[in-house]
């Protein structure tokens, strides 16, 4: 395996602000200030450094801050140089090349050499109140070069400035993988490129400014790429992890069943039921990490849906559906991913399904959008009753016969309940056992002689 060397400062003790970015000059370059040789202090790799700031030291006009400047010659190209110092007093590192420019600052200050060398270092307080003695070390570190990645590694990386690393990941089967981006240097952005995917992409998903992604890859090759949100280059870990989650592969539901499903981002996932016979069901949707969305499709029903219908944001469809094929299709309101699940239940609950009727008559019913129609045969001339009562829609019966006959009711009974007391002929009608507003839900239909 290749290794790329990198150059570590280690501190002991942490008296400096880190991130202060004070340069040796006005100007802010080395070349603009005029340093004997005496003025500049070489040291190696491994070598303890030490200095003191005083004021007599070099004067910053930017803010009267002192500084130190010392010269690296001995770091291979190609190298990652840590700084880390050692101090009383509260300062940081401006490091240049040999063009003169500034390549790192702050206090830990990281760069990758080049061929550019040598490099000087300034050591500088913070301001005019920030001097004292200070120490500092370089040692080597190995950094490893690699564009794979496997499930359980944790890849340690550079970035450099303005730059983005790509590394290839490749998955055997279906899992749930969470990808974690963590940076001290720079703002990690991650993203996630593959054929059986849109980009995915994230900033600030993990902890502070690192970025995580979590998903369910299916099998396949992918590209993970490691970004910086301002450009700025540093040290970073790459980590790959299958967390420890059963989710469904099989799309067909049996009932009863209850299984766990992953949704991508602005993603919906279609199951499919196979109903034998007319029953009640229950589907529940439910997720802690985004706000569901049911839905039912058939050829034998209207699309039902629901937002909130279960608990808190959960979703729930309670039904009655005849036998045939049903897509049951998990969907998030506001195309946010996460883990869901799903569960489907035949409700203990008589639902008759016979729609030819003779009075006297009771018929335990679940209305759906639209509307029941029944045939009624009247075998005796007389007054009749006819109700339909509910607890969960608002009811409306008609009754229709020969001769133009016609009669309906909406709310006779009390509440949302309906009644009808008619006289009829002996005849055959058609009774029609609707919902004043489309709703859907269990009802009982009665017709008895007065």
């Amino acid at each position: 395996m290749d290794k790329l060397v990198a150059t570590v400062l280690f501190t002991s003790t942490a008296f400096i602000a880190s991130g202060c970015t004070t340069v040796p000059t006005s100007q802010s370059t080395a070349s603009d200030t005029a340093l004997s040789q005496s003025q500049v202090v070489t040291f190696k790799l491994d070598e303890s450094v030490r200095g003191e700031l005083t004021s007599a030291s070099q004067l910053n006009y930017n803010n009267g801050s002192r500084y130190k400047v010392f010269q690296l010659n001995d770091a291979e190209a190609d190298a990652i140089v840590q700084l880390d110092m050692q101090s009383s007093f509260e300062g940081s590192f401006s490091v240049f090349n040999s063009l003169n420019e500034r390549i790192a600052s702050g206090s830990p200050a990281r760069f990758q050499t080049n061929d550019l060398g040598p490099w000087l270092i300034a050591v500088n307080g913070d301001d005019a109140d920030n001097y004292g003695p200070f120490r500092f070390k370089a040692t080597t570190v190995d950094i490893e070069l690699r564009d794979r990645i496997s499930e359980g590694e944790v890849v340690n990386g550079w970035l450099g400035e303005n730059d983005e690393t790509t590394l290839q990941f490749s998955v055997a089967e279906t899992k749930l993988f969470q990808i974690d981006l963590r940076s001290d240097d720079f703002d990690a952005v991650l993203a996630v490129n593959g054929d059986q995917i849109s980009t995915l992409e994230d900033d600030d998903g993990g902890e502070s400014e690192n970025s995580r992604i979590v998903e369910a890859l299916s099998p396949g090759d992918y590209q993970i790429v490691v970004r910086s949100y301002e450009g700025n280059g540093g040290l970073f870990d790459l980590e790959v992890a299958a967390l420890d989650v059963e989710f469904a592969t099989n799309l067909d539901l049996t009932v009863p069943s209850t299984v766990n499903g992953w949704l991508s981002t602005n993603e919906e996932k279609t199951f499919q039921l196979t109903v034998e016979e007319e029953q009640l069901f229950k589907i529940d949707l439910r997720s802690n990490d985004f706000d569901t969305k049911l839905a039912i499709m058939g050829d034998q029903i209207a699309t039902l849906e629901d937002d909130d219908g279960g608990e808190g944001e959960n979703s729930q469809l309670v039904e009655a559906l005849s036998p045939g094929t049903y897509q049951i299709i998990a969907r998030s309101y506001d195309g946010d991913g996460g883990m869901f699940e799903i569960e489907v239940a035949a409700l203990d609950v008589e639902i008759d399904t016979n729609r030819e009727l003779t009075a006297p008559a009771v018929v335990n019913g679940w209305m759906r959008s639209d509307e029941d129609m029944y045939q009624l045969t009247i075998q005796q001339d007389g007054w009749y009753v006819i109700e339909m009562r509910s607890e969960v829609v608002d009811s409306v019966i008609t009754l229709r016969g020969s001769d133009d006959f016609y009669a309906e009711d909406d709310d006779s009974a009390g509440g949302q309940d309906s009644r009808l007391e008619v006289e009829l002929a002996a005849g055959v009608y058609e009774l029609f056992a609707q919902t004043y507003d489309g709703g859907s839900g269990q009802y009982r239909l009665t017709v008895n002689p007065r």
